[in-house]
């Protein structure tokens, strides 16, 4: 039988029934304390009828929660473990005039916000204010600056520019149409990066901008939180950096404009 379930003879017994369940509820909230919880249910019962064993409806009046505790060790003998808040968390830039034309932009600066961009940092700065970083850093190409700019206003810091947070090189391709970036040229095919270490002409592997994204988690794992403002490319390198997983394999997810990624660094090789 349901502990929490009784049947009621109304013939002889009181409108109002005190129910208790017939077993306590055991929890737990190691290591300080192990706690029994006793629940009483009141419920009132209304008869539709002076007959006995008459259809009735229960109402739920009250729970009423009694709680012992027994002590089985003490706070100044017990470690809990600290929560780890994220150190860096990284923003893809706003959406460029040439994100919408669908030119590679790489290392190359022509490209400049929309007013989309420009709104989409606005956005992700209010999302972000509260937050608390201790510094911001910026890529130093244009579209990365203007979007740290808007962000910054928002929160408070002044945008440190940093050439490692700039986007893969694409080389000769850079300025020309996305199509052209075939999988031999990227090392990515089909959502997969398959050769970490394909180069376009004149460019960078991936694997390169891994080590370049290594090189800045290095020398700012010990800060407090950070806010990184980058590229798409960048920051899935940043992620990729500290794994023991191969890069061969690495899914190519989707880095929307402004879009936000904690990753925290402190166990960073």
């Amino acid at each position: 039988m349901n502990p929490f379930t009784r049947h009621v003879d109304v013939t002889n017994h009181p409108t109002n029934v005190v129910v208790q369940t017939c077993q306590p509820v055991t929890t737990s909230r190691a290591p300080i304390l192990t706690a029994t919880i006793t629940i009483t249910i009141t419920i009132t019962i209304f008869v539709e009828s002076s007959r006995p064993h008459v259809h009735v409806e229960c109402n739920l009046a009250s729970v009423l929660v009694s709680v012992s505790y027994r002590e089985i060790s003490t706070l100044d003998t017990v470690t809990l473990p600290q929560r780890s808040e994220p150190s860096m968390m990284l923003v893809r830039h706003g959406e460029t005039n040439w994100n919408a034309s669908r030119l590679v932009q790489g290392h190359h600066d022509a490209a400049r916000l929309t007013a989309k961009g420009r709104e989409q940092a606005r956005l992700v700065a209010d999302s972000l204010r509260e937050q608390g970083f201790d510094r911001l850093f910026s890529s130093d190409l244009d579209r990365a600056t203007e979007t740290a700019a808007i962000i910054g206003a928002a929160i408070g810091l002044t945008p440190e520019i940093d050439t490692l947070l700039r986007e893969r090189s694409f080389g000769t391709f850079e300025g020309g149409p996305l199509e052209r970036l075939t999988s031999d040229v990227t090392g990515i095919d089909d959502d997969v990066l398959v050769d970490p270490d394909a180069r376009p002409l004149g460019g960078e592997s991936f694997r390169d901008v891994v080590v370049r994204a290594g090189l800045f988690i290095e020398r700012e794992s010990s800060s407090n939180r950070l806010l990184v403002v980058t590229h798409g490319g960048t920051i899935r390198a940043l992620r990729a950096f500290g794994t023991d997983r191969p890069l061969e394999g690495l899914s190519w997810y989707p880095v929307g404009n402004c879009s936000t990624w904690e990753l925290d660094t402190h166990g960073a090789r």
